[in-house]
C-alpha cells in the first residue's frame, strides 16, 4: 500500500499555528526575545516570565486535537501534547547544598 505524502501546510494552514509560530522569512532566524526554547516547552523566554505560557500552550493543544481528528493515522503512538509547561527555569541552578563562609574562602 502506497501512503500519500502531504505538507504540514496542505492539511494544517500556517495562519493557525499562531505568530509565535512563524519563523521570520528574512534573516531565517529569529530575534532573541521571539526565539522559542526547547528547553522550556517551546515558549518564548518572555511569555514564560510574565505567566502567558498557558496562553500559548493552550492554543497549541486545539491545534493538535484538530490535527488529530483530520489525521489519526499520522499519529500511531498516542494522541499529540505540546510539551509540558517547566515548574522552574534557571540560567544557574542553585546548588542543591549551602557551602559554608569557610568553603567559599
Amino acid at each position: 500500500m502506497k501512503r500519500l505524502r502531504l505538507l504540514i501546510e496542505e492539511w494544517l494552514p500556517a495562519a493557525a499555528l499562531g505568530v509565535e509560530c512563524i519563523r521570520e522569512r528574512s534573516t531565517g532566524q529569529q530575534p532573541p526575545d521571539k526565539h522559542n526554547h526547547g528547553g522550556i516547552a517551546l515558549l518564548t523566554p518572555e511569555a514564560l516570565h510574565y505567566g502567558r505560557a498557558d496562553e500559548v500552550i493552550r492554543p497549541r493543544q486545539e491545534i493538535l486535537s484538530r490535527a488529530y481528528q483530520r489525521n489519526p493515522e499520522r499519529f500511531v503512538r498516542t494522541h499529540p501534547k505540546p510539551p509540558a509547561q517547566p515548574t522552574a527555569v534557571w540560567i544557574n541552578p542553585p546548588a542543591t547544598s549551602q557551602a559554608s563562609e569557610g568553603e567559599l574562602h
